[in-house]
């Protein structure tokens, strides 16, 4: 049985430098006519028939290896998760300025570089650039770290994000495509130590899915379809293919294989992240078993398995997608009622929370949404921090990312991975704290959602990282 309170483990990363540069958000620039425009915050309605609810100038980073890729491309996933609005067509806005719809002309490589984008002049900014420049040099090897680890990394730096095989750097996707394998480690209670080959994905009678947690903590997924989200965060299109057992899988059958295998017996957090991005809000499907699911049954699901004690990370993947799901609904012009109105009412409480028991640094609280309570220890208060950052960048309106204690929330979380860009730190939480960053300046900054650099020889070489445990 998966233990869901493991989220994001004690494995830790220690720090590599000068090997891959800054993190970019994808790009479609052979697609000039795709709106990246200020957000605008959303009018939250509700019907009255909807039941209440409970309530330093950063230095710019070294010049970095080529990357290798297959140039897998395909079509465009639907990115509609900002909480303000979008025009009532199938035009992404916001989290992803890509095409709409068809054929995305855009391999996973790196692309042209385009236009030289000014130097922010923000304090707040430079500092964001320069933590998410300093944890991207932090690069994992295929022959040392586990696919939990490395998918954590695809979700922070998505497209853009790469590996270390040998003595080359690669496109982190484009290998993991391939359907690699990962020698598991199983100790068994006497001490001893087994071996065992496991590939990341196997075929099933609905299509395939990523290999199910193993008994063994941050090898593989650690809550159900956990990649399916990480991949869908990182914008893969439905048609991108992995090879699976001799046969082509696209990302879409691994969806629809996710669609059968639903159930309310297991965690449904991460099936809402993927969905939130590719499926209509109205969506209805049955599963193999028979039962009847919709969209609207995932956000109640989501909502009844949800508890700040329990819940993976104080609860805040599970506040990460259901501010996907509501932001989606809104965006396709619909106005909350019922269980859309309790999910909005729930972000709206831990939105508090969160400020309420923010530290006077910045940081938010390391008991996440039970108390106020300041961690010294670095590794930690990135991963709590880090957090609830994420689920806020994904959850605030525009005009609330600059208030003074969001700002401040930044700018502590960039803080501690600039001070300790040299020291291990747990991966998941680390990954998941520059994600938010990554966010937050996709959000202020929607210019850079159109800017990419190439990526070019390091100027130096680093060790492979080590992979150790508290």
């Amino acid at each position: 049985m998966i233990d869901l309170k493991s989220c994001c483990g004690l494995w830790v990363l220690a720090s590599t430098a000068f090997v891959v540069g800054a993190a970019r958000p994808p790009v479609e620039a052979a697609r000039p006519k795709t709106p990246v425009e200020a957000a605008r915050p959303v009018e939250v309605g509700t019907n009255s028939g909807g039941p209440d609810s409970p309530r330093e100038d950063g230095a710019p980073a070294p010049a970095a290896e080529t990357v290798k890729t297959d140039g897998k491309a395909g079509q465009t996933p639907k990115s509609r998760l900002w909480p303000e609005g979008r025009p009532g067509t199938d035009a992404p806005r916001r989290l992803t300025p890509d095409v709409a719809g068809g054929k995305s002309p855009t391999p996973l490589s790196p692309a042209p570089v385009p236009p030289t984008i000014a130097r922010p002049t923000d304090p707040l900014d430079l500092r964001v650039d320069e933590a998410i420049d300093v944890t991207a040099r932090r690069v994992l090897s295929v022959d040392v770290h586990t696919p939990w680890q490395i998918g954590h990394g695809m979700l922070a730096f998505r497209k853009d994000y790469v590996l270390r095989k040998g003595g080359e750097k690669i496109s982190a996707y484009d290998w993991v495509a391939t359907n690699p394998v990962f020698t598991s480690r199983i100790v068994d209670e006497r001490g001893n130590v087994q071996t065992k080959q496991i590939p990341w994905f196997y075929l099933t009678k609905y299509g395939a899915r990523p290999q199910k947690y193993t008994g063994q903590k941050y090898e593989f997924e650690g809550h159900p379809n956990q990649f399916l989200a990480f991949f869908a965060l990182a914008r893969i299109p439905l048609d991108f293919e992995f090879d699976i057992q001799g046969r082509k899988i696209t990302f879409g059958q691994m969806l629809h294989n996710a669609k059968m295998e639903i159930s309310d017996r297991e965690e449904v957090t991460w099936d809402l992240w993927a969905f939130a991005y590719y499926f209509d809000m109205n969506e209805r499907w049955v599963n193999a078993t028979g039962e009847p699911w919709s969209m609207e049954r995932l956000v109640q699901t989501t909502l009844k398995q949800f508890s700040a004690t329990k819940s993976p990370c104080g609860g805040c993947h599970a506040l990460f997608a259901l501010a996907s799901a509501r932001n989606a609904y809104l965006q396709a012009g619909n106005r909350l009622s019922g269980v859309w109105t309790q999910a909005h009412m729930h972000l709206e409480q831990h939105i508090a929370l969160a400020k309420k028991q923010q530290n006077s640094d910045g940081s938010f609280s390391s008991k996440y949404f039970i108390g106020p309570q300041y961690s010294d220890e670095p590794s930690k208060r990135i991963s709590t921090s880090g957090h609830t950052l994420e689920f806020l960048m994904m959850s605030l309106q525009q005009s609330q990312l600059r208030e003074p204690w969001v700002r401040n929330a930044v700018a502590a979380v960039s803080r501690d991975l600039i001070q300790y860009q040299k020291d291990p730190l747990e991966v998941g939480g680390m990954y998941h704290a520059v994600h938010a960053l990554v966010l937050y300046r996709e959000r202020t900054r929607p210019e850079l959602v159109a800017q990419s650099r190439e990526v070019t020889p390091a100027s130096a070489q680093a060790e492979p990282t080590k992979t150790e445990t508290k």
